[in-house]
């Protein structure tokens, strides 16, 4: 049986598609985070965190503190991984949390937050629409 993890195709477009793989994780250093970066328009993570904090009128410095169920890293780390493109784990690293999988357990968090809440899925919105505007 052939190996078709690296697509359908012939055997040399197999052979192509893996080199090229390996060369993003070598540049890269991490493979799951290559795999599933997006691409396209991102915003700088300090413009990203300059308007979060803006919006909900806070201090930078918060956002690297832990306030048991506190929505503010969530929400900032919703608005870096959708609008600057970060990974969880380069979330996890800029606001000293253990990993990625913890903002992963804060993003679910806030999503069921926002659908049981709507002051806060207006929050998400407004926050959207304000980083969607900026060049």
């Amino acid at each position: 049986m052939q190996d078709r993890r690296w697509g359908i195709g012939s055997a040399a477009f197999r052979a192509s598609a893996r080199e090229r793989y390996e060369d993003l994780i070598e540049q890269r250093g991490r493979a799951e985070d290559v795999s599933f970066r997006r691409s396209g328009r991102t915003l700088s993570t300090d413009r990203i965190v300059t308007e979060v904090c803006r919006t909900l009128g806070i201090e930078e410095a918060e956002l690297k503190c832990y306030h048991r169920d506190s929505l503010i890293r969530p929400i900032a780390a919703k608005m870096l991984c959708k609008y600057g493109g970060l990974t969880q784990r380069e979330v996890a690293d800029l606001f000293g949390i253990k990993s990625g999988a913890a903002v992963s357990i804060q993003l679910k968090r806030l999503k069921e937050t926002a659908a049981n809440r709507p002051d806060v899925a207006r929050l998400l919105g407004r926050l959207d629409r304000q980083l969607q505007k900026l060049p």
